[in-house]
C-alpha cells in the first residue's frame, strides 16, 4: 500500500499531498480521499509530490483531472512534481498541456523543486 502525507507550507501558501509507492487499483478510493482533503485546505497552490511514486494505473489520471478541475474552478492551481519517467508517460498522454508538471531527477538530491525554494526578498531577510 502507498504512503500519503499530507504537508501545509503556510509561508508559501501550498498544500502539498506526498505519494510513496506504487498506485495500484485498490488504492483509487484512499488517494480520491486525499485528494478531496487537498481540496478543502485553503492554500492557494496545491503540489502533488509524486517523485517517489514507483507506477501509477490509468485509472488514477482522472482522480488528478477532477482535482485540476476543482481547484482551478476556485482559482488555485495544481502542481504536480514528476520523475522523468513519469513525466514522459504524462507528456504522451498530454497531460502537460492542462496542468503545471515540474520535473525532479530523483537522482539529483541537492536540487529542490522551485515550489519549495525560499523566495526573495527586498528588505534583509530574517
Amino acid at each position: 500500500m502507498p504512503e500519503f502525507t499530507i504537508e501545509l507550507v503556510p509561508a508559501h501558501d501550498m498544500a502539498v499531498l506526498r505519494v510513496k509507492g506504487a498506485l495500484e487499483l485498490t488504492d483509487r478510493s484512499v488517494f480520491a480521499a486525499q485528494a478531496a482533503g487537498l481540496v478543502e485546505q485553503e492554500a492557494q497552490t496545491i503540489v502533488l509530490d509524486m517523485t517517489k511514486t514507483s507506477r501509477i494505473f490509468s485509472i488514477f489520471l482522472g482522480t488528478i483531472v477532477d482535482l485540476h478541475k476543482s481547484l482551478e474552478s476556485e482559482g488555485r492551481k495544481l502542481v504536480i512534481l514528476a520523475t522523468p519517467k513519469l513525466a514522459e508517460m504524462f507528456e504522451k498522454i498530454s497531460f502537460r498541456e492542462v496542468l503545471d508538471i515540474e520535473i525532479v531527477d530523483a537522482k539529483e538530491k541537492r536540487r529542490r523543486p522551485r515550489y519549495f525554494q525560499k523566495k526573495s526578498c527586498q528588505a534583509p531577510c530574517d
